[in-house]
């Protein structure tokens, strides 16, 4: 094995994200998330994660000989807590709407809706269980006022 080799390897047993799919004809895929491209099968999930870090070894000798940044583990990156985040007007209505509704900021609302999304509830900021059902949200059937003829200034 040769010294890129090695190092390949030694990098490959760092905190890698791998996920675990089970297919429908039974075989377990497994993939990296830090390193899009790396895929490997197995018909067991430790034949697949093994295999998986055999091919993430392989593509990092292969970035190490083209001379290409390795990626760091998710795991051992600093994350700073914050993010821009971009919604569609309407859902950014429907979201302050959701947390008015909670009597939570929008900040916490979104942090809760993430972290239950993502899979971590136990980080999730408590928000109220039992959640009313918007009904006077359509905009399409409701009509602004018109001010009538009897309406101006002078009435």
């Amino acid at each position: 094995m040769t010294t890129e080799a090695k190092r390949g390897a030694e990098l490959a047993r760092r905190p890698y994200a791998f996920t675990l799919v089970q297919g429908d004809d039974g075989i377990w895929t497994v993939t990296v998330l830090e390193f899009p491209g790396v895929i490997a099968e197995g018909d067991s999930p430790d034949e697949a994660i093994a295999d998986g870090r055999e091919a993430l070894a392989e593509m990092i000798d292969y970035y190490l000989d083209e001379g290409r940044t390795i990626a760091e583990p998710f795991a051992t990156r600093e994350f700073s807590g914050r993010t821009e985040l971009r919604l569609p007007p309407e859902l950014h209505r429907r979201a302050v709407m959701m947390a008015a509704n909670e009597g939570i900021s929008l900040n916490r609302w979104l942090s809760a809706a993430a972290a239950t999304y993502a899979g971590s509830v136990a980080s999730a900021p408590p928000v109220v269980q039992q959640r009313p059902r918007l009904v006077a949200e359509d905009q399409a059937t409701y009509e602004e006022p018109r001010p009538s003829e009897e309406s101006g200034p002078d009435a």
